[in-house]
């Protein structure tokens, strides 16, 4: 629903906009049930998105 509205803005104002969905669940609460990764893979989000503003030198 967010990104919906964020690409409805975007379009309205003619922007190019990035959007980015990190989805957690509630799996991975045993341990080896689901890996994901340092952080619950906050850190790998982090380091794409930080990645994609430098290419785009933003």
């Amino acid at each position: 629903m967010e990104a919906a509205a964020l690409y409805a803005f975007a379009g309205k104002k003619m922007k190019n906009i990035v959007c980015y969905a990190h989805l957690t669940n509630s799996m991975g609460q045993v341990e080896g049930d689901f890996q994901k990764g340092v952080h619950d893979g906050s850190i790998d989000a982090l380091e794409i998105i930080y990645n994609t503003a430098k290419i785009l030198n933003i």
